[in-house]
């Protein structure tokens, strides 16, 4: 599901001098809106394909396919966050025993950071 090459770049972003806890966070929310939106895309297309006449005029009918199309990006951006931080995880942890993370700091605040992820997005 996560792209490796976000998960080597997110890396690297936390070992530079220059980047900031703030940073590492808005590369993890871009990485997460642009899986969101993919969803919304994938389930509005699936609708649209389902229902070509157009969808019925009763309100309930759209009630439910709203409520159904929610509930199903929410499970998936769950699945994707949980998959991403599984993975960020190893991937810190690995990089810092290859010695490509050289700061403590930056491997404990990473680490803590995808932790608190997993914990706001648990189901």
């Amino acid at each position: 599901m996560p792209n490796t090459a976000d998960i080597e770049k997110l890396i690297k972003l936390a070992n530079s001098k220059t980047a900031t806890v703030q940073d590492v966070f808005e590369m993890i929310y871009a990485t997460i809106q642009d899986f969101t939106v993919e969803r919304e895309d994938h389930y509005l297309n699936e609708l649209k394909a389902k229902h070509k006449k157009g969808l019925t005029s009763k309100r309930t009918n759209a009630d439910e396919y709203a409520e159904h199309i929610y509930n199903s990006i929410e499970a998936d951006i769950c699945d994707f966050v949980n998959c991403y931080a599984d993975e960020a995880i190893d991937g810190v942890l690995d990089a810092k025993n290859e010695k490509r993370i050289t700061s403590k700091l930056a491997t404990t605040n990473m680490l803590t950071m995808l932790a608190s992820l997993k914990e706001a997005y648990k189901r």
